[in-house]
């Protein structure tokens, strides 16, 4: 990571690259395309949902497309794919931060808590987009607006960015990151083209490794559980690869699955995730819970035993883990108790889902 790069970022990962920072899209390539295209042919629409699970790159894409418009501001002299790897100022600048042509709306940071606030604020993004659009930055180019991710929006964020969507300046595209899109405006999803995209595949993921320094040394072995455990998401991998976590699952899961139920690991690793300082583990832990859950359901109702107690045993399972789920957040209920019950599930006679 580069030493002048102090990234604006909740989340960063200490030896991950960053969206910004990242130098090529990998994986995506005909969703970055398509982008390119509609540009290339005078059909680039003001502003752009860029749709799809959670850590999948949409990111990366916004600001690799946003650097290419502002290498080609004459769509007619525009190739129609990305060009990965450029290396240049205007990479630079982005990767520093400095680019005056682009701006980031993201989490702003708390100087009197000392923290990154939870939501993206209003205030803050109305400034920062007025000021913006009033300058005009190192040329008379593009302006690009990056929206990282705007599931992070609150009611009064959101409708302070419907009003830039609903009377665009004249040069700017807005490119909005979501995770979620169902959880915004409506108004603001009809304002958007949007741009589906999807998870990476495992050899997709193996580039993405080779090139992170989190992960470019990482023997084989350990590759393949991140490609295993991460559903196409670098995203997810990256905070795998941080973290104890695929190890506490794995004992978990074994200890489900063992013919004598193995309380002393089960509580190992519910203490080991619970804890108030382990909040990111926890949730890492519970999206493979759910994965888990998930693959067995669909493996239960693809085998020939339709209406039998095992094949509802495991929707409702994964319907009871994810109301758990949901209302331990909601609510800051014992997070511990939510894996030892999932345990007891998993365990539990057939007939207890009968």
């Amino acid at each position: 990571m580069s030493d002048e790069f102090n990234p604006d970022s909740w989340d960063a990962i200490e030896g991950v690259l960053q969206p910004a920072q990242t130098p090529e899209v990998i994986g995506h390539d005909a969703a970055a395309a398509y982008l390119c295209r509609n540009y290339a042919r005078g059909r680039l629409h003001h502003a752009w949902l860029l749709s799809g699970p959670r850590g999948i790159g949409k990111a990366t894409i916004a600001f690799r497309f946003a650097e290419h418009l502002l290498r080609y501001p004459d769509a007619a002299a525009a190739p129609e794919k990305l060009e990965g790897g450029m290396d240049d100022s205007i990479h630079g600048q982005t990767v520093r931060g400095a680019n005056p042509n682009i701006l980031v709306v993201r989490r702003p940071f708390d100087y009197k808590a000392k923290k990154y606030k939870t939501q993206i604020t209003a205030p803050e993004m109305r400034q920062d987009l007025l000021r913006f659009i009033g300058n005009t930055g190192s040329n008379s180019g593009w302006r690009i607006v990056i929206v990282d991710p705007a599931d992070d929006l609150n009611i009064h964020s959101a409708n302070a960015l419907l009003k830039f969507l609903e009377e665009p300046p004249a040069r700017t595209v807005f490119l909005i990151v979501a995770q979620t899109p169902r959880g915004l405006l409506p108004t603001i999803r009809s304002r958007c083209q949007v741009l589906q995209v999807k998870s990476l595949d495992a050899d997709a993921m193996r580039k993405v490794f080779a090139v992170q320094p989190l992960t470019a040394n990482m023997i084989d072995e350990d590759i393949e559980r991140l490609v295993r455990y991460s559903a196409g998401s670098p995203g997810r991998a990256m905070l795998l690869a941080d973290s104890d976590v695929i190890e506490y699952f794995e004992a978990f899961k074994s200890a489900a699955e063992a013919g004598s139920p193995d309380y002393a690991t089960l509580h190992q690793v519910a203490g080991g995730l619970t804890h108030p300082t382990k909040s990111r583990e926890y949730k890492l832990f519970m999206d493979l819970a759910n994965d888990y859950v998930s693959e067995r359901t669909r493996s239960s109702a693809l085998e020939d035993r339709a209406g039998s107690a095992e094949t509802v045993r495991w929707p409702l399972i994964w319907e009871k883990t994810r109301s758990a789920i949901s209302r331990t957040e909601a609510y800051n209920l014992d997070r511990k108790q939510v894996v030892l019950d999932l345990f007891s599930d998993l365990r539990g006679p057939v007939t207890d889902f009968a």
